[in-house]
């Protein structure tokens, strides 16, 4: 294909220009979908290498400007975290993956605070409140009203916040509504936006019940940053190695960046004299990305057999009894609007539930049961051999593995991550109980010449949780592309669920459909109410109300390419779907007939 994926999703070359960099195609990974499982590790690993070093001179996070920028930013963590936990505060915020993400960072470095004697800092807001750590609820991201008052009630009480917006594509309205209001109480809060696109990238269409665009928050951000009262951090990673998942870089770059300045804050309040700099800091991280890449037999044994699974109606279960199990149901919960996969294809567990996973509002059983005690009652009569668990294990620790799990039909691996190697030949010591043995270890000689022992005591959990997620990452994306979830490195079954995926949607149904804009809109609204005539209603109804059903229906997307390549009804797009349910195979039958 080339010339940009004969110009991709069907724009012209000046406005892919300005699309964003985070909705383009990654053409390393252009025939990801026709690739070996050896070859999916290795173009997943090639793709994520332009975090630390993006193409054409940029130095992607390690970008010299990005470096300064945190620098600064460092030195008001610091000032922050010296202050008072009831007046003061540290907020992360997003919407999806970036929520997720700030949930999980701020439960780290809490627990950190905590360690050490001091009081609790960080908080977390995620659009959807915590039901949306676990499941799809991507509408409320495109309320920037809502985001506003979660902020306010938050924030009450606190006389100074320094705020961090995330949003990979720039693009979240429930971010845009938090940084605008941040924007207008300057004596109160410093806000930072952090996302991956440039900001002249940033999302430029109106907002539903809102008077300002994404685009235009981020130049009053801009303006607010030269004078010294905000910051934007978005550093230039490349386009995603699965078009848009930003799940995967983005998410990663996330949970980098973020660590490395509050690990780097906290290490100098305790007075750490040799502590290491940021940009040392980031470069571990990339000797962790190597490491984790590097065995990739085993990480295409784990694929193969997660796609065989899939594909015979099975499943995939992470199970874990410490806090890298939250890496498996962060990356469960993003298999649905990804991949447009059913709720229960993965799923996470952990040892003591809610207890574990330590979120602020607690046991949410009612939305989704997480305990690897449910598991072993109600999940393990139901398994077969189709089904596949993976236990997630720290330094070599599987006493915790249950003989009734161990003994179940199901197939079986282990996922193990520590900063030392075992004393015993470990996979020997544990026998035949596992299909697959994937160690990761770190040992601290890996780092020595980038951070002290302190520094290294203190990183080496967020070293083994940064491999666990490159880890879940690769498997779930390799086994949904042998799913026939991927077409080239475009996420085919995506769901509908918020205005973002509404847009991409219709830009999927252009490329591949091969129809104006206009066509796909108009094929992708009869896909979504299941007519072949829209109302006038229809077709006048706000995105939103599009959304609203859109959630409902399944292959919303795919229905609507084979309508607009074969020309048939919609009730015959859906049985071609029926009778062959991968969307890259409905579609060469539809074209061969």
């Amino acid at each position: 294909m080339s010339e940009k994926g004969q110009l991709m999703l069907g724009h012209t070359m000046e406005q892919l220009k300005l699309l964003p960099i985070t909705e383009q195609s990654n053409l390393i990974t252009k025939d990801i979908d026709v690739a070996s499982v050896q070859d999916i590790v290795r173009l997943l690993h090639e793709a994520d290498k332009q975090i630390f070093s993006y193409r054409a001179g940029n130095m992607g996070i390690l970008e010299r400007g990005i470096e300064l920028n945190l620098e600064k930013l460092l030195i008001m963590v610091c000032d922050i975290l010296k202050m008072n936990s009831d007046e003061c505060a540290i907020v992360l915020s997003g919407c999806g993956t970036s929520g997720r993400l700030a949930f999980i960072t701020a439960r780290t470095f809490n627990r950190r605070l905590l360690q050490v004697g001091r009081e609790p800092m960080f908080h977390y807001l995620i659009a959807g409140e915590d039901e949306a750590l676990l499941l799809s609820k991507e509408l409320t991201e495109d309320d920037p009203i809502s985001g506003i008052m979660d902020l306010e009630k938050l924030t009450k009480n606190h006389r100074r916040v320094l705020y961090f917006g995330i949003t990979c594509g720039l693009s979240a309205p429930y971010v845009a509504g938090q940084l605008d209001y941040c924007l207008k109480n300057l004596d109160r809060f410093i806000p930072i936006l952090v996302g991956f696109n440039p900001i002249e990238c940033a999302r430029d269409v109106s907002i539903e019940n809102w008077d300002k665009t994404f685009l235009q928050v981020v130049k009053l951000m801009s303006n607010a940053e030269k004078e010294g009262n905000a910051f934007i951090i978005n550093p230039i990673i490349g386009e995603e190695p699965i078009t848009g998942s930003t799940r995967m870089k983005c998410g990663t770059s996330t949970k980098i960046l973020l660590e490395s300045i509050f690990s780097c804050a906290v290490l100098k309040i305790l007075d750490c004299s040799k502590c290491c700099t940021i940009k040392e800091l980031i470069m571990s991280y990339e000797v962790v990305e190597n490491v984790a890449f590097e065995q990739v037999e085993n990480m295409a044994t784990l694929i193969s057999i997660g796609g065989q699974c899939l594909n015979s109606g099975g499943h995939i279960y992470y199970l874990s009894n410490t806090g890298l199990g939250i890496i498996g149901i962060i990356d469960a919960s993003e298999c649905t609007p990804t991949f447009g996969a059913d709720i229960n294809d993965v799923r996470g567990f952990l040892i003591g539930g809610f207890i574990m996973m330590g979120n602020k509002q607690g046991d949410l059983s009612h939305v989704m049961k997480i305990s690897v005690e449910y598991f072993e009652a109600e999940v393990i009569p139901s398994l077969t051999p189709n089904d596949l668990i993976i236990f997630i294990s720290e330094n070599y620790d599987i006493d915790w593995i249950g003989r009734k799990v161990l003994d179940c039909i199901a197939m079986k691996a282990l996922l193990c991550f520590s900063d030392s190697v075992p004393t015993v030949n470990f996979k020997d010591a544990i026998g035949c109980c596992f299909t697959v043995v994937h160690c990761i270890t770190l040992p601290r000689a890996l780092f020595s010449s980038l951070c002290d022992d302190q520094t290294f005591k203190f990183c080496s959990s967020l070293f083994k949780e940064i491999a666990c997620k490159w880890t879940c990452n690769v498997i779930s994306t390799g086994a949904h592309i042998l799913k026939g979830k991927v077409y080239e490195n475009f996420m085919i079954d995506v769901k509908v669920s918020n205005n973002k995926l509404f847009n991409r949607a219709v830009s999927l149904v252009q490329k591949f459909g091969e129809c104006s804009r206009n066509d796909a809109y108009s094929a992708l609204l009869r896909s979504i109410y299941n007519t072949n005539t829209l109302t006038a209603i229809q077709e006048n109804m706000p995105v939103s109300e599009h959304i609203k059903t859109a959630t409902k229906g399944q292959k919303v997307v795919s229905s609507a390419i084979i309508l607009t390549r074969s020309k048939c009804l919609v009730e015959e797009a859906k049985k071609l779907l029926a009778a062959h349910p991968v969307t890259k195979n409905a579609l060469a039958y539809c074209l061969g007939h």
